[in-house]
């Protein structure tokens, strides 16, 4: 008795090649992808380094602090090797978000007193988040570069009324 030659077997190699050619691309661009994060995170160390800053504080109290009409109130002292150019304040509140840019040009050891004239922040709702991101000046130029890894959060900011110094 003959049977017929079934060619289901065929198939199989075929789409075997397929799914090695796709991890193999696939595994391509993911190692291309790491090489690229990892190569353009070295500038940031090595501009950064040596930036750094903390809110001033006084015995257990920090000078962070939330004004009547919507206004930030702080010190920030340049703890760190660099000047500091400038920083972004970015608020995040109930209702939208704000961000300002500020004006520091501290030198290491300098304080930037936003006591006197507190930062207004706008309508936000409830203050739920300031975020603080130093600039630098890069060498040479008038260009900024963000110190992204040297930004700060602050949450659960007092009523400045509340800080007893």
């Amino acid at each position: 008795m003959l049977r017929s030659v079934s060619n289901k077997k065929a198939m199989s190699p075929l789409i075997a090649l397929i799914i090695l050619v796709s991890i193999a691309v696939s595994l391509g661009v993911l190692v291309i992808n790491i090489i690229n994060l990892i190569t353009a995170q070295e500038p940031n160390i090595a501009l950064c380094g040596d930036v750094d800053f903390n809110i001033k504080r006084f015995k257990d109290t920090y000078f962070l602090c939330v004004e009547d009409g919507n206004r930030l109130s702080f010190v920030i002292e340049n703890t760190g090797k660099k000047e500091i150019a400038s920083f972004k304040i970015s608020v995040v509140g109930s209702s939208k978000s704000y961000s300002k840019d500020l004006e520091a040009n501290l030198a290491p050891g300098d304080l930037l007193d936003k006591r006197q004239s507190p930062l207004p922040y706008g309508l936000v709702g409830i203050l739920y988040e300031v975020k603080i991101l130093p600039y630098i000046r890069l060498e040479g130029s008038d260009k900024l570069f963000a110190c992204t890894e040297k930004a700060k959060s602050y949450v659960d900011l007092p009523k400045c009324s509340v800080l007893k110094v």
